[in-house]
């Protein structure tokens, strides 16, 4: 049973990735990831650092009991 899930597993996963090469003209997702990687734009890091902050403000302020944010949305 436990094979049976990682072949479906792994056949979903590479159709993913086989569509995915072919929507981009045949670069692969992985060699842009490492070109992003090994010269990343200057937006790249603010950018993921205030998408961090931003999906876990809310948690933070709910772990430390402060719900005054909550009227905010």
């Amino acid at each position: 049973m436990k094979s049976l899930f990682h072949l479906l597993l792994s056949s979903l996963y590479f159709s993913h990735f086989s569509s995915l090469f072919l929507h981009f003209g045949g670069l692969p997702w992985f060699s842009l990831i490492d070109i992003l990687i090994s010269s990343p734009p200057p937006w790249l890091l603010p950018f993921l650092v205030s998408l961090v902050m931003l999906l876990t403000t809310p948690f933070i302020l709910m772990l430390i009991g402060d719900t005054s944010f909550i009227s905010m949305y």
